[in-house]
């Protein structure tokens, strides 16, 4: 019994060699996704610098919170004083961020260049002046840091401020213009660039 199964199972094999075992098997196709145009990569230009904007108000705040900390707490009349002048910087770079912080309408703006173009200039110049503001604070919390050394909360301010300007310089860099964009590579899937 056990001879005539194998011998079934040869004659199985052996038939499908020569007249083929249903259809043939066709090796997988790759689809690439078509490039984005103009209007898609500038308003993702725009989501992600209004999302680096508002992680950096976040830091922002945490950062002022702190300093009026110190402020508080520090017996120190230059440090103080120092301190005050700081803030001042801080609170104008807020100010200057606070309307960029918000992700962009795609309905008013997401197939309209020119839109697109008036809104990147305006966030670039307001970027560039809250760099300026973050600059002399950034300069400021560091010396404070070098200097008294033994002051608690200086070193971890001036790392915070650094990485507030870290991060706006960061939405002020994805605001390109289309000659600064890298060649856009043809995607091999269909992966979405989530927010």
């Amino acid at each position: 019994m056990g001879l005539i199964k194998v011998k079934l199972f040869i004659a199985a094999v052996l038939g499908c060699g020569r007249i083929g075992c249903g259809a043939p098997v066709r090796p997988a196709q790759v689809t690439q996704d078509p490039a984005p145009s103009p209007a898609q990569l500038g308003f993702e230009d725009l989501r992600s610098s209004a999302f680096q904007v508002n992680v950096a108000t976040e830091h922002l705040i945490d950062a002022f919170e702190a300093r009026k900390q110190i402020v508080k707490t520090t017996r120190d009349r230059t440090v103080k004083a120092a301190l005050v002048e700081m803030g001042r910087y801080l609170q104008t770079a807020g100010e200057q961020l606070a309307d960029y912080a918000e992700k962009p309408d795609q309905a008013k703006i997401g197939n309209d260049l020119a839109a697109q173009a008036e809104l990147k200039e305006r966030a670039a110049k307001a970027h560039d002046m809250a760099l300026k503001s973050l600059a002399n604070a950034k300069n400021i919390a560091q010396q404070l840091a070098q200097r008294n050394p033994d002051t608690e909360g200086l070193a971890k301010l001036a790392s915070q401020v650094s990485t507030v300007y870290d991060t706006v310089e960061g939405a002020r860099a994805a605001l390109k213009e289309p000659t600064q964009r890298e060649p856009v590579r043809e995607a091999m899937s269909g992966t979405p660039r989530g927010h």
